[in-house]
């Protein structure tokens, strides 16, 4: 677990997404750990990198709820939906209504977000480690091949999307992630 937040918040994180150590083994990366001591608790980081992290980049997935803050490693990154549990989550980013803490329950357990998240990793986990030449696999390959099986063979239309006339709809970034995730 890599997180900007602090080693407490961390390793709670790595308890509550992996009970077991199965998957994380108690590795954990906090805010400090890298060694930067500028970074100040005052101004979040514009971007993440994989320099603190112990490994290689072929063995790292990365599971933000922020493309943006990851521009060197997209092929590492799973995005996923934002977690709203505290009140502050939703205040933070203006969503008005009660927070999952305050109606006394947490996402759906079946189908929610880290729920979903983490059969994915598990995934992901299993076709990694079922490989005899751990040097020679690679997760970003991995994870490109779940995601493209995700939308593989749908036709998307984007009605309305796009600007009348628009030469290269291709290079649009909904046009790219539909692609990614294997749409036709």
């Amino acid at each position: 677990v890599y997180t900007m937040g602090n080693k407490v918040y961390a390793t709670e994180m790595a308890k509550l997404l992996d009970p077991t150590g199965t998957l994380f083994a108690g590795r954990v990366i906090s805010k400090g750990d890298d060694g930067d001591g500028a970074d100040g608790d005052d101004k979040p980081p514009k971007s993440k990198d994989l320099d603190g992290v112990l490994g290689m980049e072929s063995a790292v997935v990365i599971i933000d709820d922020s493309a943006r803050v990851w521009p060197h490693h997209r092929h590492n990154l799973i995005v996923v939906e934002r977690y709203m549990y505290f009140p502050c989550s939703r205040r933070q980013f203006g969503l008005s209504g009660p927070s999952l803490l305050e109606v006394g329950h947490d996402e759906r357990e079946v189908d929610g977000m880290l729920s979903s998240a983490l059969a994915v990793i598990d995934k992901i986990h299993f076709n990694f480690f079922s490989n005899q030449q751990l040097h020679e696999v690679d997760v970003r390959d991995i994870l490109a091949t779940e995601q493209h099986s995700v939308l593989a063979g749908c036709k998307i239309i984007f009605s309305r999307v796009f600007p009348q006339g628009e030469t290269q709809p291709h290079l649009h970034p909904l046009w790219q992630l539909a692609e990614q995730f294997g749409a036709v």
